[in-house]
C-alpha cells in the first residue's frame, strides 16, 4: 500500500478510537448502545457497551476484574481476526476495578 493510504488508515483508526473514548457519533457512522456480555477470561467480566458502524467498525467494552488479585492486561490478548487497533484505558486493575477497552475492526468492505 502507498504511504498516503497508510496515513489515511492510521487517521481513520485514530478517529474511531477517539469517538469511542468520548462516546461521540461521527457523521458518517451509526452508534448503538448495548449491554452484551462477551466471554473473555474467568477473571474478567467483558461487556460490549457501544458500537460504531461505518467504513470501519468500532466496539467499546467495559472490562471488570472480578478476581481477588490484581490483573495486568496485555492489549495483544484482545486482538482477533479483523482487529486493526486496541486501546485499553488502564492496563492494571485491582480487584473490582474496571476499565474501558476500545477496538477498531475492518469494515464489511475490508
Amino acid at each position: 500500500t502507498a504511504p498516503s493510504t497508510n496515513r489515511w488508515a492510521t487517521a481513520a483508526i485514530r478517529r474511531v478510537l477517539m469517538a469511542l473514548a468520548r462516546d461521540a457519533e461521527p457523521e458518517d457512522m451509526t452508534a448503538r448502545d448495548t449491554l452484551e456480555i462477551v466471554p473473555l477470561w474467568n477473571e474478567a467480566r467483558f461487556v460490549l457497551v457501544r458500537t460504531l458502524d461505518g467504513t470501519l467498525l468500532g466496539e467499546k467494552y467495559q472490562l471488570t476484574n472480578v478476581s481477588k488479585s490484581r490483573m495486568v492486561i496485555d492489549e495483544r490478548e484482545l486482538y482477533r481476526r479483523g482487529v486493526l487497533a486496541v486501546m485499553v484505558e488502564s492496563l492494571e486493575l485491582e480487584p473490582g476495578e474496571a476499565t474501558q477497552v476500545m477496538v477498531v475492526l475492518e469494515g464489511r468492505d475490508g
